[in-house]
């Protein structure tokens, strides 16, 4: 798949709006051919955990050592949480943050489309052995780096293909800034790999 087709796939018009919503400032039908984003579903993940499992979100932003109304705003759709925000509210609450964000789809690179599993999976259960912070983050920037390093393809070019500024990127690879679970789909689409492990080294790293 080319860089420009790459570009048309990701940059839609909800790229433009400012991050107030995970796609939820705009109309949620989407033109026929064009691929949801895996993170589209993050909220209806955690509001499905939230109601099965009574969770209280003030009492899950205290946990995961947040403000109070953090798990509130990301459930509403009201903010689009970084990759590190969203571990400490996965870890809070004994969830995987890769499944939270994207799914089970997320531990393969993108394809435009997936087939449907004869059995739809169930939701994650809460492990308790997973409520500790491991900041699979932190190895993120030089998750990216060798992603770009092993595409062969410039900065400039896979940062246009992930509809972000050059700098946004290059400040990613430095541990500067975590992207949003939105943004960094995108950088995965771009490399070809998968967002779970892009985010949180999950599954098997690309060849």
């Amino acid at each position: 798949m080319t860089i420009n087709k790459l570009s048309s796939l990701l940059l839609r018009p909800s790229d433009t709006l400012p991050p107030c919503g995970l796609f939820l400032a705009v109309d949620q039908r989407v033109p026929r051919g064009i691929k949801n984003p895996l993170s589209f579903k993050l909220t209806e993940r955690m509001e499905r955990l939230v109601i099965r499992h009574g969770i209280k979100l003030k009492l899950l932003s205290l946990d995961a050592s947040l403000s109070d109304a953090v798990a509130s705003y990301v459930l509403r759709g009201l903010s689009v949480p970084t990759i590190s925000t969203l571990e400490r509210l996965g870890s809070a609450m004994g969830i995987d943050p890769g499944w939270l964000a994207y799914g089970y789809e997320g531990l393969e690179p993108f394809r435009e489309r997936y087939p449907r599993p004869i059995t739809e999976p169930s939701d994650l259960t809460p492990d308790p052995a997973l409520r500790v912070f491991r900041d699979l983050t932190a190895s993120f920037p030089q998750r990216i780096r060798d992603a770009r390093e092993r595409s062969g393809l410039s900065m400039r070019t896979l940062s246009s293909a992930a509809g972000v500024s050059v700098q946004a990127w290059s400040n990613a690879e430095a541990g500067k800034a975590l992207p949003r679970v939105d943004t960094c789909e995108r950088m995965a689409v771009a490399l070809g790999v998968a967002p779970r492990w892009l985010a949180y080294g999950e599954g098997n790293a690309p060849n």
